[in-house]
Parts: C-alpha cells; structure tokens; sequence
C-alpha cells in the first residue's frame, strides 16, 4: 500500500495510467473510493493520483487539520509519487483545500478544477469544525459508518 508522510500524518494513496499527473482531492467525510467514476476515463490519458484524506479511510486518524496542513498532505502525496507538479482537481473541502494548496506551491499547479466547493475568506483558513471531529472518530467506527454511504454510491 503506497504512504505519503506529512509532519508525521500517514496518507494513503495510489495511481492509474501514464502521462501528465492529475491529482484528486475528495472533501470531507469521504474516502478517496469516491472517485471511482472517473479514474478510468482520466487514467486513459494522465496519470492519475488519488489519496485519502487524514482521518478518512485508509489513511489514519489524527487530533487536528487546518487547511493548510491538508495543502501540505496534497504536496507530501505528489511528493511520494515523484510528480513535480500536476492538475489538482478537488471538491467540496478538497476544492478549499486545491485553493490553498496553489497559494501554497503555484508551481506545482499545471491547472486548478473546481467542483461544488467554495472559498475561505478567512485570512488563515481553517478545516470545518465537522471534519476536525470526524478526524477523532475512531477507525473501526468511520469505516463501518462510511461502507453504507460507499455501498450506495456503488449503485448504478
């Protein structure tokens, strides 16, 4: 199982395909799994890179995130990965999260897409209190919570 490591926060993450890097960020609450419906049409041309967000799935709980700290996860996976830069697509907190994360490192952004998310005006953004306690829930607990809404995706 790939990991990235950031400041001592361990990050799932994994790839499909070849080319230029796209990077997904999912929002808060869901597992990296909820890309599924586009990994394989975009690993037909790129190379796709996915991870979980800390405290979500696969990747470990820890006490607290700031939004700049998630930027700093996104990094930490392209890093893993050996991507130099990339077109970071993120939504609902990942689209707040893509935001700083160009703020962050504008170098490493080939493009920026946005989905169903919004902007901070806060001048230091912070995760929603939601996510800092879903971050807390135990494990074996957020796993067994998030199978029922993944098996419900899984319906098409």
């Amino acid at each position: 199982m790939p990991c990235a490591n950031n400041a001592g926060v361990t990050l799932y993450w994994d790839e499909k395909g070849a080319g230029t890097a796209v990077l997904l960020v999912m929002g808060a609450a869901y597992s990296s799994r909820m890309w599924y419906p586009v990994i394989d049409t975009l690993a037909a041309h790129h190379r796709v890179i996915w991870f979980d967000n800390r405290g979500i799935g696969q990747s470990p709980a820890c006490k607290t995130g700031s939004i700049q700290d998630m930027a700093a996860d996104a990094a930490a996976v392209l890093d893993a990965a050996g991507a130099n830069d990339a077109h970071i697509y993120g939504v609902s907190l990942g689209g707040v999260v893509v935001i700083q994360f160009a703020l962050q490192s504008p170098d490493r952004v080939r493009s920026l897409i946005l989905g169903c998310t919004g902007i901070l005006s806060d001048d230091k953004p912070r995760a929603p209190k939601a996510a800092n306690v879903i971050a807390r829930i135990p494990q074996r607990v957020r796993t067994s919570l998030m199978a029922s809404r993944t098996r419900c995706a899984n319906i098409a």
